[in-house]
């Protein structure tokens, strides 16, 4: 992409991602479709996170995103926007993000993180900033996490609205998994 941002895509198959990924701001990474992209994160050094987004207004789109059990190197969410000079404003469309080990979340937006849509989380949502809009999605929480939290949000203009949330995959307790 250029300076002033573009599209990157990518095609039906598996990606793996064995070390951090920085998406500039304007920047709109776009897979075949959930069903057809996959990025497989395999970190071969220590990582915080898989993907950083590191400028505004980033479109992550069209793929499934998954940490494998094997890649222990991730210690929190998988996906952030957690840096002090981002002004956010980014969107999720058609994503899905499935963790096989514990880690800190799915995703966990910190700046404005404009909209989500036609996403599915099996891990923890967390949105601390006040503009978001979430909808259509579905969430199921995190699975042996610490915390299972499908989806957290903070800030005075954060609409959640058509959203499906599930118990999914998570230890029974008395009474049996449950849905909301």
């Amino acid at each position: 992409t250029s300076d002033d941002g573009g599209t990157v895509r990518l095609s039906p198959g598996v990606f793996r991602l064995t070390k951090l990924l920085n998406v500039p701001g304007y920047v709109r990474l776009a897979g075949a479709g959930k069903e057809k992209t996959t990025i497989e994160v395999v970190m071969q050094q220590p990582c915080r996170h898989g993907i950083s987004l590191v400028g505004p207004r980033v479109e992550l789109a069209g793929f499934t995103l998954i940490v494998r059990e094997k890649s222990e190197k991730i210690s929190y969410p998988v996906i952030t926007d957690g840096r002090d000079d981002n002004e956010g404003h980014h969107r999720f469309v058609d994503l899905r993000v499935l963790c096989e080990q514990r880690v800190y979340g799915a995703a966990n937006m910190q700046r404005p993180c404009g909209e989500t849509t036609g996403c599915e989380f099996h891990e923890t949502f967390a949105i601390q900033n006040p503009d978001a809009w979430v909808h259509h999605n579905l969430f199921y929480g995190g699975r042996g996490h610490r915390r299972p939290t499908a989806i957290g949000g903070t800030g005075p203009r954060c609409v959640l609205e058509n959203n499906r949330i599930e118990t999914k995959d998570w230890p029974v307790g008395p009474g049996g998994s449950r849905n909301y």
